[in-house]
């Protein structure tokens, strides 16, 4: 079938994700699934070898970027596309905290 695009494998998972989370926490939102993003990023910084630490942080990904009607298949496009973006950029030195900046033009 032309221009039909069946769901992805990560598209699934995002959909059973939201479904799960739509049912159990009904009365979330965007700014509540960031909150508690921030909040699961800590314990990845106390456990970075603790892959479901990760995990959680894409559930959370997951649930936020769907309720604003984004797909995975549409945030990995983004990635890509935002990749050419920042390989094309100037990056300055890191802050005290190590980050690094792109400079602006």
């Amino acid at each position: 079938m032309m221009g039909v695009q069946m769901p992805t494998r990560i598209d699934k998972l995002q959909q059973r994700v939201h479904d799960w989370q739509k049912v159990t926490f009904p009365h979330s939102s965007v700014d509540s699934k960031l909150h508690h993003m921030m909040d699961e990023i800590e314990e990845v910084r106390e456990k970075p070898y603790d892959l479901f630490e990760w995990a959680d942080l894409l559930i959370l990904l997951m649930g936020a970027a769907k309720l604003e009607g984004f797909t995975m298949e549409d945030l990995l496009v983004g990635c890509e596309a935002k990749l050419i973006i920042n390989k094309r950029r100037t990056w300055g030195e890191p802050d005290e905290r190590g980050v690094v900046n792109h400079e602006e033009k």
